[in-house]
């Protein structure tokens, strides 16, 4: 599955991670885009059972593009 990765221009270390064939307008909420601000595409990558991501598992990407049409990856919480 080729996945397309596009980086927030509202919040830092913010990506939305779906299909790429799939419409990010028709995909993603309205009321999400309003805070994620304007989408930038950063890369894609073709999603595989060997691959390694670094804040999600491959089978759990995959289950949320099925289930939801994109996947909201947010920052790692910083260390009070």
């Amino acid at each position: 599955m080729e996945i397309a990765v596009y980086r927030s221009s509202r919040k830092k270390d913010t990506y939305l991670l779906l299909r790429a064939e799939d419409d990010l307008a028709e995909v993603v909420p309205d009321a999400l885009m309003g805070q994620f601000g304007e989408a930038t595409h950063s890369f894609s990558f073709t999603l595989t059972s060997e691959s390694t991501l670094q804040r999600i598992d491959h089978e759990t990407l995959r289950k949320r593009l099925e289930d939801d049409g994109f996947y909201l990856q947010l920052p790692p919480p910083e260390n009070l």
